[in-house]
């Protein structure tokens, strides 16, 4: 396992374009980070639980919006199973999660 690199892959794939302002209510436990690809017209915010305990969060740019945010998932050094994004969510410990906004159908 090398969950350093599977986060770096992670970043680079999915957090593209420029740094938005993103944060976090509390970032002794969850770092909040986020991009907008104006080329490709889609938004990423990656969520940070540094914690060894399971955080919730709420995502305000999942609930402003209608389009469709996908979740990548990376904990226990391995990358989970895509799945659909929910305003509020569960972050598992030491985890890194990745809310990338789909491309707009063409």
């Amino acid at each position: 396992r090398r969950p350093g690199a599977l986060v770096l892959n992670a970043f680079n794939k999915y957090a593209q374009g420029e740094r938005v302002q993103a944060q976090s209510g509390d970032t002794k436990r969850v770092v909040a980070y986020a991009t907008v690809d104006a080329a490709r017209k889609t938004r990423t915010v990656v969520f940070v639980n540094r914690t060894d305990r399971e955080q919730t969060v709420k995502s305000n740019a999942i609930a402003e919006v209608k389009d469709k945010f996908t979740v990548y998932l990376i904990s226990d050094g391995q990358a989970g199973i895509p799945q659909n994004a929910k305003p509020t969510m569960s972050l598992p410990p030491h985890s890194v999660t990745f809310l990338v906004q789909e491309p707009p159908s063409s």
